[in-house]
């Protein structure tokens, strides 16, 4: 999936989260569900994650190639664990439930390594990255679910989370 998609995807997972209650919908919670939705691309140095991270992607891509350890379940169990240890649990409840949503959305796009360090994929080619079904159907029903799940004005949550994230970076 591109990534584009996997926020989307995030968004979805995100609005279910939120009418469940398990999450609030503010600007940090969703700068966590970004994160969690694109980190797993970080071993692409040409993914939207790995091109603002060179010096990990390369090397990443080199030792594990793309979707190798990062969409794994022992990555995401890993840093899901590490995520509950030092964020705040609804940061870190919207980190892992993204990254999850990623790795799913990976596995009906061609499969991922769940149980890496075996090499075996597990999933579905059901949709082609980047293909008509992706565009056309995956990306704007999952546009369409964050936005009616989260049920907040889509403007607003964007700048705010784009004015945290600044504050976060020092800006």
């Amino acid at each position: 999936m591109m990534w584009h998609t996997h926020i989307a995807v995030g968004g979805a997972v995100g609005g279910a989260l939120a009418q469940a209650g398990a999450i609030p919908v503010d600007p940090l919670t969703l700068s966590a569900l970004a994160v969690g939705s694109l980190l797993p691309d970080v071993d692409e140095p040409r993914s939207y994650a790995g091109s603002r991270v060179p010096i990990l992607s390369w090397p990443l891509k080199a030792i594990f190639g793309h979707r190798g350890v990062t969409h794994s379940a022992a990555c995401l169990a890993a840093l899901s664990a590490s995520a509950f240890a030092f964020l705040p649990w609804e940061w870190a409840t919207a980190f892992a439930a993204a990254y999850a949503g990623h790795l799913a959305a990976d596995a009906v796009s061609g499969g991922v390594p769940f149980l890496w360090p075996s090499d075996a994929r597990q999933g579905v080619a059901l949709v082609s990255t980047g293909g008509f079904a992706e565009k056309l159907l995956v990306f704007p029903l999952c546009v369409a679910a964050s936005l009616t799940l989260v049920g907040g004005d889509p403007i607003h949550l964007a700048r705010g989370a784009a004015i945290e994230v600044g504050r976060a970076l020092g800006a």
